[in-house]
């Protein structure tokens, strides 16, 4: 049996890409019926965090040989799965609160999602960046994992 917390915060459980539809239609919604200003502003930039995030999990990160010899879940794709996790929970409550159309409560959550979404697309893009840097070939997590020990 699955615990609260494994259904409310594991990367592959169906309630976070439940969330993340929810926040991608709230989304839709929110901006097409919204005229431009602070509140449009601050809520695409949290948008645009959130592709950025979401591009990064989609992309190959490594050859398909590499894919094939270490499986999907390790490496550098392994954070940016755990990066949706708080991300479809900030997409999704924002985007319910500015749906409901009190201002000051809208910019006061989209606001403090940004400053979230400032600390987390950064460090994607450090990560990123080490990543491209690195000549080894193993994978970030690899020793945390024990793969060394099935690997001999």
């Amino acid at each position: 049996m699955a615990t609260p917390f494994k259904l409310l915060f594991n990367r592959s459980a169906p309630l976070l890409r439940l969330l993340e539809a929810i926040g991608v239609i709230n989304s839709f919604f929110f901006l097409r019926s919204r005229e431009p200003d602070l509140l449009f502003g601050l809520y695409l930039f949290l948008l645009l965090a959130y592709l950025f995030i979401r591009v990064c999990n989609a992309l190959r990160w490594y050859s398909k040989e590499e894919s094939a010899r270490w499986g999907r879940s390790i490496g550098i794709r392994v954070h940016f799965q755990k990066a949706l996790v708080p991300t479809s929970y900030i997409l999704a409550i924002v985007s319910t609160i500015c749906l409901l159309g009190i201002d000051w409560l809208s910019l006061t959550m989209t606001l403090l999602a940004d400053i979230c979404m400032l600390i987390i697309a950064p460090v994607n893009g450090i990560l990123i960046w080490f990543h491209c840097r690195d000549q080894e070939k193993m994978p970030i997590n690899y020793f945390s994992l024990n793969r060394r020990e099935t690997d001999l």
